[in-house]
């Protein structure tokens, strides 16, 4: 999308899907990000990327530890490091090309400009983080916690909401962003989305074998302060930040982007308060190390898992090469993100979020579903549901019952292209 601004300007539509609620009413709530990367791209697409979520990602530990100095926490590029290396699925997070390092930033920052009452700190905050990420709700929830946990200074309260307000209405995609955000934030990824895996609870054992360390890490700052008899306000403000995004974390894994950075600042704030020997300082860098290194493993595994997108690179090049602009191509959702960033001048059928096409149509996208479930509608789903020129299908297991689907109408295309990971067919029978 970036490349797309930075080539057309301002985006006021979305006709690169045409099963998404988008056809009906688009707005960008993230048209801030895109922003942002588009400096990044003089050093070419693909590396500009890399490179800013390397700086993004960066800035949210730089930040971090900036906090624990104000804090006047001891071994605070101690406690910044743990947070970077606690959690492999975070370290993960973060380095995906999204706004995510940047909205904790933020909420790092907003935390310090409550503490500190510096309002247009806390202003500035509220405003950004509308314009980068949907997920500033989150950022709005911090403020509001803070005015009711503290039961101080209304005038704070007023400003961040107001940043908030002001972000949400001066904003290019205004009336249709408040919509937007709603059927996004509520209908699509908290109620609805049975389609989209990283809105879902993890299962029990995942769960503990994912965020084992940090919950271990919470316990024993909780019965240190437990033993101490005493908790500050600060502390206690974190502990409920951390049990609010636990609870949250049990209906989506999404929320352990923010669970594990609000643990490890209430597990630093117990710990700052006591005094270690040089031994136990030397045992906890020793460990440190060694998670780092255990971390890195599981990271390469994780990226190894989610890198079969690339296999399609001959496809798309030919695709590119071989057929003309504005060409309908039939794709599984999965695939979207990869054949657009190649092939912008294209229209695909399904892409961005699946929950997006069942509200789009809910009828056709359960025909489209049945189909990659092995169902047989008893006609050709492709060609007289959509109406498309091309089909892209890729050889693994989520398009296996597509292929199967294709077979049993084999007539009605033609194979133009085929290598070992995908397949690009003609349609020559549509409606």
């Amino acid at each position: 999308m970036a490349g797309v601004i930075a080539k057309e300007g301002f985006i006021d539509s979305f006709p690169y899907t045409s099963e998404s609620i988008f056809t009906e009413s688009y707005a960008d709530l993230q048209f801030g990000f895109r922003l942002l990367l588009v400096p990044f791209l003089v050093l070419g697409g693909m590396t500009g990327v890399k490179i800013a979520s390397v700086l993004f990602g960066s800035l949210f530990f730089v930040t971090l530890y900036w906090y624990l100095l104000q804090r006047k926490v001891a071994y605070a590029f101690f406690w910044s490091a743990l947070a970077m290396v606690v959690s492999g699925e975070l370290m993960y997070r973060l380095m995906l090309s999204r706004a995510l390092p940047l909205l904790l930033t933020l909420i790092v920052v907003t935390v310090y400009a409550l503490e500190e009452k510096k309002k247009g700190l806390l202003f500035g905050a509220s405003l950004l983080s509308a314009w980068l990420y949907q997920g500033f709700v989150l950022q709005v929830f911090v403020v509001v916690l803070f005015f009711v946990f503290y039961r101080r200074n209304i005038r704070l309260l007023c400003v961040g909401l107001a940043g908030t307000v002001v972000g949400v209405v001066v904003n290019p995609y205004f009336p249709k962003n408040i919509s937007l955000l709603w059927t996004q934030l509520v209908q699509v990824n908290l109620l609805g989305n049975a389609y989209n895996l990283e809105w879902k609870a993890w299962p029990l054992l995942q769960f503990v074998s994912v965020n084992w360390i940090v919950l271990v890490l919470v316990l024993v700052a909780g019965f240190v302060a437990y033993r101490r008899g005493s908790i500050d306000k600060r502390s206690l403000f974190f502990l409920v930040l951390t049990g609010v995004f636990l609870v949250l974390m049990f209906r989506t894994r999404r929320m352990h982007e923010f669970f594990v950075p609000f643990s490890v600042l209430f597990v630093v704030l117990i710990f700052s308060r006591m005094h270690f020997s040089k031994k136990v300082r030397y045992g906890a860098v020793g460990v440190l190390v060694v998670l780092g290194l255990f971390q890195g493993v599981a990271l390469h595994e994780e990226i190894a898992r989610n890198h079969f997108l690339p296999w399609y690179s001959d496809s798309v090049d030919w695709m590119g090469e071989n057929i003309e602009g504005g060409a309908r191509i039939f794709n599984n959702g999965y695939a979207f993100s990869y054949l657009f960033y190649h092939n912008p001048q294209f229209r695909y059928t399904h892409g961005v979020d699946l929950t997006y096409a069942e509200l789009h149509d809910e009828a056709r996208f359960r025909r489209y579903i049945g189909v990659l479930q092995g169902q047989k509608p008893g006609f050709n789903v492709i060609t007289e549901d959509y109406a498309v020129d091309y089909v892209f299908v890729g050889k693994i297991k989520q398009d296996v019952q597509l292929f199967q689907h294709i077979l049993a109408y084999k007539d009605d295309f033609e194979l133009v292209y085929e290598d070992e990971s995908a397949a690009v067919l003609k349609v020559i029978a549509s409606i």
